[in-house]
C-alpha cells in the first residue's frame, strides 16, 4: 500500500433548472457542471526505481458536462399509475497519466451514461411490474505500471412482476435479460508503461448470466 495517500477534495460549480409540469404530472431538471478534483486516487509509482505501484494521488482531475432528468406520470396518456422516468449525463474528463504523462478519463467517469425506468401500480389489483434500461457508453481506462486496460459496458435490462396476496408479496425479478456483456482490451508491457515495450497484447469478452429470482416476503 501507499501510507502518504490523501483523500481527494473537488470543487463544484453547476448551474441548474428545473420545471414542474401541473397537477403533479412529473418534473424535468437539466444542469451543467465543471469539477475540479484535487489529490485525484488512481494508481502510480511508489518508489524511485519505478518498479512498485499503489494507489496514490496523482494530481489534479477535471470533468465537465451536462446532465438531464425527468420524471413523468402517464395517468395523461392512459396509463393510471404508470411513471416513466430517466437520466441522461454526458461528460468529459481527464488527467494525467502518471505512466505516460499523457491525459486520459479519470478512473470511473464515463463518457456517456443513461438511465430509463417504467414502473405501473395496479392498486386494484395488487399489481406493480416494471422495467428498467441501463446503459454506460464509452470506454474506462485502467493504468497500472506494467498493463493498461480498456473496457467497454454493454447496456442491460431488468424487469420484475410484484403482486400481494393477502398477508403476503411475491415479487419476480429478472436481471440482465437480454445477457449484458462486457469487453477489455489489454495491453500488458515487458517492464512498464514509462518504457513502453509491449510484450502482448490479450482481448476478452464475458456475457453477463441471466439471472432470475422469485421472492416472498410478508410481516408478523
Amino acid at each position: 500500500g501507499n501510507p502518504g495517500i490523501a483523500p481527494e477534495t473537488s470543487w463544484t460549480a453547476e448551474l441548474r433548472g428545473e420545471h414542474r409540469f401541473a397537477q403533479d404530472r412529473g418534473s424535468v431538471e437539466a444542469k451543467i457542471f465543471y469539477e475540479v478534483t484535487d489529490g485525484e486516487i488512481d494508481k502510480m509509482f511508489i518508489n524511485p526505481a519505478k518498479t512498485i505501484s499503489a494507489s496514490g494521488n496523482i494530481g489534479t482531475g477535471k470533468a465537465y458536462g451536462v446532465e438531464g432528468k425527468f420524471n413523468l406520470r402517464l395517468d395523461m396518456v392512459g396509463v393510471k399509475g404508470g411513471i416513466f422516468s430517466g437520466r441522461v449525463k454526458r461528460q468529459i474528463s481527464s488527467v494525467a497519466d502518471p505512466f505516460t504523462g499523457f491525459d486520459r478519463g479519470m478512473r470511473g467517469r464515463f463518457p456517456f451514461e443513461l438511465d430509463l425506468n417504467f414502473r405501473q401500480d395496479v392498486d386494484r389489483l395488487g399489481l406493480s411490474y416494471g422495467a428498467e434500461f441501463h446503459h454506460i457508453g464509452g470506454t474506462q481506462v485502467f493504468s497500472d505500471s506494467f498493463a493498461r486496460d480498456e473496457f467497454i459496458i454493454g447496456p442491460r435490462v431488468d424487469v420484475f412482476v410484484q403482486k400481494k396476496l393477502g398477508r403476503f408479496t411475491v415479487r419476480f425479478e429478472g436481471q440482465q435479460i437480454t445477457g449484458s456483456h462486457e469487453s477489455r482490451s489489454r495491453t500488458i508491457f515487458a517492464d512498464n508503461q514509462t518504457i513502453g515495450t509491449v510484450l502482448r497484447r490479450e482481448s476478452f469478452r464475458e456475457i453477463r448470466d441471466k439471472r432470475f429470482t422469485l421472492k416472498l416476503r410478508t410481516g408478523f
